[in-house]
């Protein structure tokens, strides 16, 4: 990838122009279902017709993440982060298996041990850990695994995709100024693909290997077009799981009774724990879709309810047309009482919520593009928390926060854990 680019090349990097548009995290926003209209924008805040939205194939498509500008682009497989319909169905139907509980223990559970002792063996020996290059260093060897990255040091991509997805933003700078950061910005991308994804595509067209890389291979896709997955998979599998693994120790260290619960829990008790605290601080915190047939906008009442999962909304009636877009606010969907039930913006471990609406509500949306990888992003976060947390820590550091722009979502650093006592 040096030289002169090719539009599929191109694309690849258009999805990390895409991937920047930075949002303001909800601060102090009202209790309660909304749905609002800007415009040719709507806004939504109501779980139930949140949820309706992202079910509905036929009316809505992807949007957000430059979708519209990666669709059209010269590449041969639409990625699977902005597919939809029948090829969606059939991309989610290829690798599903390889995000399936059974599949997760049998093959994956045994580096998730042997990362999170290495974690643990850290903490003993100095007696203090920094944990968000823990959690990202982690986070990326157990999704590089399950995607078939793993063919190049772990530590070094580490580098190479936090260079490549924090470039900068110049979109009001001269366009010299821009041109030259689009050009720094390609060469981090042709890093990427040097150093880690051609030695991977290379070493499974040498032997079949059955993990996800093995199937795009399998399955014919080109080498751009395994590039721009293996830019989705490394945002979806790596960088979100990092930053909820980094709140939500935060989270238990700030709520003693919250991390007692989970430390007396059974495993089903201390996921339970962690779908409470995704449900209050969801990573990914708006989603977004674009409305390409005119369609009734959901409305959930009394008398319908239980069709929509038990949680009833009388809203307004209102109509989506043609190439107006629709923004669901996250936060306030996993925080609307007429879902959540009281206290909403408490931890409520195991708070009772509507048939159908999942423990962390669209904590990983919902739909057709629900995140995949929920039950491997859950499962790695416990294996390596609840080996950590067993101990006494303390937070010996100012946390920094902030907003990802690669992902539109809160960014933890500099948490430093200092050892009180070995339990």
């Amino acid at each position: 990838m040096s030289g002169t680019f090719t539009a599929g090349e191109r694309a690849a990097y258009a999805i990390l122009e895409s991937m920047s548009a930075p949002t303001q995290l909800p601060a102090n926003a009202p209790e309660g279902h909304t749905v609002e209209r800007h415009g040719i924008r709507w806004s939504i805040g109501s779980e139930p017709i949140a949820r309706a939205l992202l079910k509905e194939n036929s009316h809505l498509v992807q949007a957000g993440f430059n979708a519209e500008s990666v669709t059209r682009a010269v590449i041969s497989r639409v990625p699977i982060l902005y597919s939809g319909g029948d090829e969606h169905r059939r991309q989610r139907a290829a690798v599903a298996r390889y995000f399936a509980p059974k599949v997760i223990d049998e093959r994956y559970r045994d580096k998730m041990d042997t990362e999170a002792t290495l974690a643990e063996t850290e903490l003993l020996a100095r007696g203090h850990i920094d944990l968000d290059p823990i959690a990202l260093t982690y986070s990326m060897t157990v999704a590089a695994t399950v995607i078939g990255l793993n063919y190049s040091s772990i530590p070094g991509m580490g580098k190479r995709l936090e260079s490549f997805f924090n470039s900068p933003r110049l979109a009001d700078a001269p366009t010299w100024l821009q041109n030259r950061e689009n050009a720094r910005g390609m060469g981090r991308l042709a890093r990427f693909w040097a150093m880690d994804v051609r030695p991977a595509i290379k070493a499974h067209r040498a032997e079949e290997i059955d993990d996800v890389m093995g199937h795009l291979v399998k399955d014919g896709y080109s080498d751009v077009d395994i590039l721009i997955e293996c830019i989705t998979y490394a945002a979806a599998g790596m960088v979100t799981t990092r930053e909820f693994i980094a709140k939500a120790a935060l989270v238990l260290l700030e709520q003693p009774e919250l991390l007692a619960d989970y430390r007396s829990g059974d495993t089903d008790r201390r996921y339970a724990v962690l779908h409470e605290i995704l449900r209050l601080n969801p990573v990914v915190t708006r989603v977004s879709r674009r409305v390409v047939e005119d369609h009734d906008l959901p409305t959930v009442d009394a008398e319908n309810a239980e069709d929509a999962g038990g949680a009833g909304c009388p809203v307004s009636h209102g109509r989506l047309s043609a190439g107006e877009s629709v923004d669901i606010d996250v936060y306030t969907v996993n925080t609307d009482p007429v879902t959540a039930g009281e206290c909403p913006r408490d931890y409520i471990v195991g708070r009772p919520l509507p048939r159908l609406v999942k423990p962390d509500v669209l904590g990983f949306g919902d739909g057709a593009h629900r995140c995949p990888g929920a039950f491997l992003a859950i499962r790695e976060t416990d294996v390596l928390l609840s080996r950590l947390l067993r101990h006494d820590l303390e937070l010996v550091s100012e946390v920094d926060f902030g907003i990802d722009d690669m992902i539109s979502s809160y960014k933890v650093r500099n948490v430093r854990l200092r050892l009180l006592r070995q339990a």
